[in-house]
């Protein structure tokens, strides 16, 4: 197993203009998906749900309030926090092709460059270029998936587990490939895209939903524990839970008060409290620069909450797909012994910002090509001022909002995503887009387009400058433009 390097050697050698890759921290990435922000207890105490190994991480960790998907929505996140680009302009289907173009610069490639061993596990829902003509796997090799974009190794599914086909990758092979068939399935009591939902089709032999995330945090704590390479490592674990289908192990089955959902978010917690587990056993937690986020918001309705006692969303309005804050505003914790102080911050943070922070902290150049990447490094290990003061958010409608301070800019009027109306025309004179400012109304109750038209029309020119020369429709609502 690698030696660990002590926090000393690490400190002496900081303030270095390089550091070797022996002297680098191990890089940790869990990715959770569909994970509200009201399901992690230290962003939502009122959550019911119990979370005793998230809690533990997030009192060791820097807890980000202010954190965001840059798409409130599977695919444009994973793009954003593997390229350090907002997805504008970029085809966000992954059926037949790879979303992330080739020789397009990667987090993973980055740190590979710098003499890391780089591993993924888990949802990759980026496509391929060959291999999976329209989303069918025809057994020859996968291209321009993980390992064609920076990632040395590969265990995972091709995309969310209530999308046909269902079968493993390993690498850039399938291990089998789905030539059986399975129905759709649902949940009664739950809506059509909750519960244990999946669209039926095609199915490997052997493959159960069931045992993917179990699988996955398996192999993910095998690779902590026995890996013997030498060099430092980023692990990527990319899950494919809380999201549908909600299918809790019987260990779990029953075990919170809140039927499939509550019991999958324990099995979940459960989940990464073994992997940080392993990183204490195997002496490398001290070691290890620990991210833990999600790709967007739940699935989770304002009926559920009435029903249930609990707001997956935490205070915020709506959930996933949605341009309002439910949508994309998620729990993110950051934990480095020694080296970042366990706190609570607002800062501005959103998932793109990850691949120059990380260049940030372990002395790496940024690439040029991570254009909307913010290097927050300054802030995570010495509380430096946040240095990003704007985002830019694409809803699953396709277009995008603008937040700049407190403000925040929705050119459309609806949610832009799940909730309903996704989008709707302006009635009696009403304006036909949404500000809100969040500072004073961060349930964004309050629609102040009418009411504040100096700050509307500074954020509409603000709004047009950011999305010029993107190759980009600024907005695709199907309803009247917003002015």
């Amino acid at each position: 197993m690698r030696c660990v390097v002590s926090l000393f050697a690490v400190a002496v050698v900081w303030g270095a203009s390089s550091l070797a890759a022996a002297e680098r921290p191990n890089v940790l990435i869990i990715l959770a998906d569909d994970l509200g922000y009201g399901d992690v207890r230290a962003f939502h105490p009122s959550n019911p749900i119990e979370t005793p190994h998230l809690d533990r991480l997030a009192a060791e960790s820097l807890q980000l309030t202010d954190a965001h998907a840059p798409g409130s929505w599977c695919i444009p996140t994973r793009y954003s926090l593997l390229t350090g680009r907002y997805p504008i302009g970029v085809d966000v289907g992954d059926r037949g092709r790879s979303v992330i173009a080739g020789g397009e610069t990667t987090l993973p490639a980055t740190l590979k460059a710098a003499g890391y061993r780089t591993a993924m596990f888990g949802k990759w829902h980026l496509g391929h270029t060959a291999g999976e003509p329209d989303g069918k796997p025809n057994g020859e090799r996968l291209e321009g998936g993980p390992v064609g974009r920076g990632f040395d190794s590969w265990l995972g599914i091709p995309r969310s587990l209530d999308q046909p086909p269902f079968y493993w990758i390993r690498d850039d092979r399938p291990e089998e490939l789905p030539t059986e068939t399975i129905g759709d399935a649902n949940s009664k009591g739950w809506s059509p895209i909750q519960g244990r939902f999946w669209r039926g089709g095609g199915l490997a032999p052997g493959f159960s939903h069931l045992d993917v995330t179990p699988r996955l945090f398996d192999e993910a704590g095998a690779d902590v524990l026995t890996s013997d390479d030498e060099r430092p490592w980023l692990l990527y674990l990319a899950l494919p839970s809380p999201h549908t289908p909600w299918v809790p192990t019987e260990e779990f089955a029953g075990k919170s008060a809140m039927p499939l959902y509550g019991d999958f978010l324990m099995q979940v917690d459960a989940g990464i409290g073994r992997i940080l587990s392993a990183l204490d056993d195997s002496g490398q937690a001290e070691n290890t620069l620990v991210i833990v986020t999600s790709d967007n918001g739940p699935v989770w309705y304002e009926s559920d909450t009435q029903k249930y006692g609990h707001a997956a969303a935490g205070p915020y309005r709506g959930m996933k797909g949605d341009a309002w804050e439910g949508g994309h505003r998620v729990p993110m914790l950051v934990r480095w012994p020694g080296r970042i102080e366990p706190r609570t911050s607002p800062a501005l943070t959103c998932h793109a910002d990850l691949l120059a922070t990380l260049c940030g902290a372990l002395d790496l150049a940024v690439p040029e090509s991570a254009a909307d990447s913010v290097d927050q490094s300054g802030h995570w290990l010495r509380n430096e001022p946040a240095p990003r003061d704007e985002m830019l958010q694409q809803s699953s409608r396709r277009f995008y909002s603008l937040r700049r301070g407190d403000w925040k800019y929705i050119p459309a009027l609806g949610s832009g995503g799940f909730t309903k109306p996704s989008v709707r025309e302006p009635e009696n004179g009403e304006p036909a887009v949404q500000l809100y400012d969040l500072a004073s109304d961060p349930g964004e109750r309050t629609n102040l387009a009418g009411e504040r038209p100096e700050q509307l029309a500074a954020m509409q020119a603000r709004y047009a400058e950011l999305m010029a020369g993107r190759n980009a429709q600024p907005q695709k609502t199907g309803g009247r433009r917003g002015r």
